[in-house]
């Protein structure tokens, strides 16, 4: 190994200089594959967690519409008494459910 022509160097790589110059991109390399690994892992780990959140099952209510708003709006103002407002929001109902 050692070679008098290169003064004591082992092959002209200067007292191994180069070996430790790979040994820090070895150790580079390996460090950014396990950073990879565990991002891999937690992004999963997220998705899973995502995928199990519950969802509800009834659909929330229908915003009420211009019709209902002013209807709420006369009765509050006392201009209909709750009967009227009654028949008037059901009349309103089954004309929507008439559109469908």
């Amino acid at each position: 190994m050692w070679n008098d022509d290169n003064n004591g160097s082992w092959n002209g790589m200067h007292d191994g200089g180069a070996w430790v110059g790979m040994g820090l991109v070895m150790l580079l390399g390996t460090l950014l594959v396990i950073g990879l690994l565990v991002w891999i892992i937690a992004m999963l780990r997220e998705s899973k967690r995502e995928s199990l959140t519950v969802t509800p099952t009834s659909p929330t209510p229908p915003s009420p519409s211009p019709a209902d708003e002013h209807l709420a709006r006369r009765f509050a103002r006392g201009e209909i008494d709750a009967d009227e407002f009654e028949r008037r929001v059901e009349v309103l109902r089954h004309a929507r459910l008439d559109r469908r």
